[in-house]
């Protein structure tokens, strides 16, 4: 392949992905469980459509990489107990 077309494949995927990682950092806060759920799960699929293109792992960590931390970054703006502790280690804290 090309080099110029793989860098416009990563700079597209960065794009894609910093798009995508935004959904999670802006609903998720307002959203109630049930949206909660969707969202995480919406965000579950994207991150595994990344690795799809695992064949290019640049394209595959910038795209998904960005809606992992866009993630991390919706569940830590809830500040809730549970979803950051959840973060900060396997064991969540019971409220």
């Amino acid at each position: 392949m090309a080099v110029s077309f793989i860098r416009r494949a990563v700079l597209a995927a960065y794009a894609y992905g910093g798009l995508l990682a935004s959904i999670p950092v802006m609903l998720f806060v307002g959203a109630d469980p049930d949206g909660r759920l969707l969202i995480a799960a919406s965000c579950a699929g994207l991150i595994a459509t990344g690795m799809s293109a695992a064949v290019l792992p640049r394209i595959a960590i910038g795209f998904s990489g960005l809606i992992i931390a866009g993630s991390f970054f919706g569940l830590a703006a809830t500040g809730d107990r549970f979803y950051i502790s959840a973060l900060s280690s396997s064991k969540t804290v019971p409220n």
